[in-house]
């Protein structure tokens, strides 16, 4: 769910997390002029959070809304609501090294071909359209995505 608020209430709840000093007018400043929008949106959601913010990793277990059909469900690649899990494989971003906090991550999902075999589909996704999965989940498609990987 996207929320838009106005840019001083954005500065307000930036400003609440800057240590008092000459500069934090300043430095409040040249966060909202230099930072782009979705960089922006996330340090807000991490400001305002009420649980600890983890960046995502590669190699982290996710779900995303996706379509799928009753043979993921009896693969068990999908939850049986709405939503399709992968595993990150990077950030989408231009440099080479992953950057954890860019707003659109690239994922391999799990899926299958047309003989129902499974396989893993490249897809991205934006960060705040993803979420991680339990535990015991991820451990067991971690298991399906090696076994997948080794063949």
């Amino acid at each position: 769910m996207s929320v838009k608020v106005s840019m001083s209430v954005v500065k307000s709840i930036i400003g609440r997390h800057i240590q008092e000093s000459i500069n934090k007018p300043a430095l409040i400043d040249a966060i909202i002029n230099t930072v782009d929008s979705q960089s922006l949106e996330l340090l807000v959601d991490i400001c305002i959070s009420e649980h600890e913010y983890h960046p995502f990793n590669i190699n982290d277990i996710v779900m995303f809304q996706h379509a799928w059909n009753i043979n993921h469900l009896d693969h068990s690649l999908c939850d049986g609501i709405d939503s399709m899990y992968g595993i990150i494989t990077g950030s989408d971003n231009y440099g080479d090294v992953f950057n954890p906090y860019y707003y659109k991550l690239n994922l391999m999902m799990f899926d299958l071909n047309d003989k129902n075999e499974l396989i893993m589909m490249p897809i991205d996704r934006y960060s705040s359209e993803i979420t991680r999965v339990s535990p015991e989940k991820a451990e067991d498609l971690h298991n399906i995505y090696k076994a997948i990987d080794v063949s």
